[in-house]
């Protein structure tokens, strides 16, 4: 059985080895033992072809990224079609996410709020992934043991978006949060973005029609939708 292809982004001294399963490739900016490509994230493009691997591992690197759009975009071109991406990120509440080094925050709605034009068209390029899992993960030891009860509630149901929006967040902080993405085919990412140019025209026509009629610039009247877009 052929081997799958595998990136370990920001590897760092965590290098992962082969199986029979899976080919690993070990990529970090330092020239490390076992490190077997050498090239920085913030530098584009990677030095791989498209469609290339089978599956990403990026474990507290993407915080470290300068443009955060950008190397998702690069993680989609390099990526097979329907690949899983792995994520591992400082969750927001945890101090380690505030290092000096630290460009961007993540919480439970990263990555997954890209339905709402509210947050703007930039998160539209989210539309290449989707959010298979997710978890907010709470650092256990003997000292810190209600975190092994903590963990499970505050991922029930809508228990996350209570645990970031009050005092719990600063009660019990957690210690990283981990999402799985699936990598959409190009021809998905056109429907999705469609889609989201679609719902996004029509939230705003919504909004317009609720002010008073004519108003100070006057209601639009609506466009019709066409299969190449909104005209």
């Amino acid at each position: 059985m052929k081997q799958k292809v595998f990136l370990n982004l920001g590897c760092g001294f965590d290098i992962k080895t082969d199986t029979e399963e899976i080919e690993w490739i070990n990529l970090d900016k330092e020239d490390v033992k076992g490190v077997d490509k050498v090239h920085d994230i913030n530098i584009f493009p990677y030095p791989f072809k498209d469609n290339y691997f089978d599956g990403i591992y990026c474990s507290h690197i993407l915080e470290h990224a300068n443009d955060f759009f950008k190397t998702m975009d690069e993680l989609h071109r390099i990526a097979k079609p329907n690949a899983k991406i792995m994520v591992r990120v400082p969750h927001f509440s945890s101090a380690q996410a505030f290092c000096e080094l630290h460009k961007t925050f993540f919480r439970w709605r990263s990555f997954g709020e890209i339905n709402d034009p509210l947050y703007g068209f930039e998160l539209s390029k989210l539309h290449k992934f989707r959010v298979l899992k997710k978890k907010i993960v709470f650092m256990k030891s003997p000292l810190l043991f209600y975190n092994y009860l903590i963990e499970p509630i505050m991922n029930f149901w809508k228990f996350p978006l209570l645990y970031e929006n009050t005092f719990l967040r600063n009660l019990f902080p957690a210690f990283e949060i981990y999402f799985e993405l699936e990598v959409y085919t190009p021809t998905h990412c056109q429907d999705r973005n469609l889609g989201f140019l679609k719902w996004t025209h029509h939230h705003m026509l919504e909004q317009l029609e609720q002010r008073e009629p004519g108003g100070r610039t006057g209601v639009p009247t609506a466009t019709p939708y066409t299969s190449a877009g909104v005209r």
